[in-house]
C-alpha cells in the first residue's frame, strides 16, 4: 500500500528509511509495483535529480549522512516513508534527529509499523513529533501528560501510561490501524511450551542481567538437542530466535561445523554484512535450496523479514518486549502462509524464564493498550518480572 501510494499522489522524489535487513524486499518490490520510477539504493545515489521520478532507498544506519548529502543538494524530497517507524522511537539518537529534520522540509510522511510502541507510549513521540509537530513539539510536556513523567530516584522517569482515553483518542486522528483479522485470512498459529532444565543457578550471579544473558547460553544446548531431533524427523524450514549474540553463535557452530551441516544452516546477526544477509534470507526462502534452518537475533530479524516459506519457529530467549516477541512470530504467520504455524517457546524450569513466559504469554494475549484503546495492560514486563522474581 505505501509504494502504491508514492504513484496515487504522482510524488517526483520519494526517500524510504528502512531498516537493513529489510531493504531488498522493498527493492524487489518497488521494481515489480512502479516500473516507472528510477531506484537508488544509498550511498549509491550518482545522478539523483536528473529522472523524472525517483526512490532513494537508505538504511537507518546511514540516515544521518544521507541528510548531510542531501543538505548540498539542489533537489528537494516530496515524500518521506519510514518503514518500521518505532526505529526512530528515540529522541536523541542521531538518525531521530535526522529524519526529523528532512521531513520538516518535506511535503509528505507515512510511518509504517506492526509495533508502534515497542515498550512504553513514549516511543511514540518521536513519530508524532513528525506527522502533527503543532500538536506534539515539547517532549517533556507529552511525557508529563502521558506517560507519568516525574521526578526519580536517578533523574526524570518517563515510562508509565497517563491520560490513556485522551491519548488515545488524539492517536486515532493521526494513526491508521489495521489488524491482521482485518484484511488476511491466516491459519491459525499455535504457541507451545518446551520445557527444559539446563544446569544453572540464579544465586551464582552478581546481577539480573549477567543471569539472564547466561541462561541463554546454558539453553543454547537445549535447544541444539530439540532442532537436531527436528531436522531428523522431517524436512520442513525452521526459524530459531535467540535474544543474545552468544546462544546463537553456539546454536550455529555446532550444527554447521561440530554437526557438519554447513550447507543447511545459516546465521543473521547485527554483524552479518547486508549483501551476506540478502543472500541468507534469499537462499532460506528459495524451495530448491538445502538451507532449513535460519538463526537470527531478535534485535535484527523480529521486525520486517518475511519468512512464510517457513511455518515452524524456536524461541530459545525472549525479551521483555511482548510486541517484540509477537512481531518475531509474525515473520512466518503472515500475508502468503498456507500453514498452521508452531511457535516454540523453549522454557528453563525453575528459573526466572517460567516468571518471563508467563508474564510475556499474559501481555501476548492483549491489545495494545494506547493503539488500540484498551486499556487494561502495560507494555513491558521488566519490572513487574523483577517484582515477582523479589516475592519469590
Amino acid at each position: 500500500s505505501a509504494i502504491l501510494s508514492i504513484n496515487a499522489i504522482k510524488a517526483k522524489r520519494v526517500v524510504i528509511f528502512t531498516p537493513a535487513s529489510v531493504m531488498m524486499q522493498w527493492e524487489k518490490e518497488i521494481k515489480r509495483l512502479l516500473p516507472n520510477y528510477t531506484l537508488y539504493i544509498y550511498p549509491n545515489i550518482k545522478g539523483v535529480g536528473d529522472d523524472g521520478r525517483e526512490i532513494l532507498l537508505v538504511s537507518y544506519a546511514r540516515a544521518e549522512p544521507y541528510k548531510k548529502s542531501q543538505s548540498q543538494a539542489t533537489w528537494k524530497t516530496e515524500y518521506i516513508i519510514c518503514d518500521e517507524c518505532h526505529y526512530i522511537k528515540n529522541p536523541k539518537a542521531k538518525r531521530t534527529k535526522a529524519i526529523v529534520q528532512l521531513a520538516k522540509t518535506s511535503d509528505y510522511f507515512i510511518g509504517l509499523s506492526g509495533t508502534p510502541i515497542i515498550n512504553r507510549p513514549v516511543d511514540l513521540y518521536s513519530p508524532l513529533n513528525i506527522i502533527a509537530p503543532s500538536e506534539f513539539n515539547n517532549w517533556y510536556q507529552f511525557t508529563k501528560t502521558y506517560c507519568n513523567g516525574h521526578m526519580g530516584k536517578f533523574g526524570y522517569v518517563a515510562d508509565g501510561l497517563s491520560r490513556k482515553v485522551e491519548l488515545h483518542s488524539k492517536l486515532s486522528r493521526h494513526m491508521h490501524r489495521v489488524t491482521k483479522d482485518d484484511c488476511l485470512d491466516l491459519p491459525p498459529k499455535v504457541r507451545s511450551v518446551i520445557p527444559c532444565k539446563p544446569t544453572f543457578n540464579q544465586e551464582d550471579y552478581d546481577t539480573f542481567q549477567e543471569a539472564y544473558c547466561e541462561l541463554g547460553i546454558h539453553k543454547s544446548a537445549e535447544a541444539l538437542s530439540w532442532i537436531k531431533d527436528f531436522m531428523d524427523s522431517n524436512d520442513e524450514k525452521l526459524v530459531v530466535f535467540t535474544q543474545h549474540v552468544k546462544p546463537a553463535e553456539l546454536i550455529f557452530y555446532n550444527l554447521a561445523v561440530e554437526g557438519k551441516k554447513h550447507k543447511q544452516v545459516d546465521l543473521l546477526t547485527g554483524q552479518t554484512s547486508k549483501q551476506d544477509r540478502d543472500a541468507f534470507i534469499s537462499r532460506f526462502l528459495d524451495p530448491k535450496s538445502e538451507k532449513r534452518i535460519l538463526i537470527i537475533t531478535l534485535g535484527v530479524g523480529s521486525t520486517g523479514l518475511n519468512l512464510q516459506k517457513a511455518n515452524h519457529v524456536l524461541m530459545v530467549e525472549t525479551s521483555f518486549s511482548p510486541m517484540e516477541m509477537l512481531q518475531a512470530e509474525d515473520r512466518v504467520h503472515r500475508n502468503g502462509q498456507t500453514k498452521s504455524c508452531s511457535i516454540n517457546y523453549l522454557v528453563a524450569q525453575d528459573t526466572f524464564d517460567e516468571k518471563l513466559y508467563s508474564l510475556l504469554e499474559k501481555k501476548m494475549g492483549m491489545s495494545n493498550a494506547v493503539v488500540d484503546g484498551d486499556f487494561k495492560n502495560d507494555l513491558n514486563v521488566f519490572e513487574e518480572l523483577k517484582k515477582e522474581i523479589a516475592h519469590g
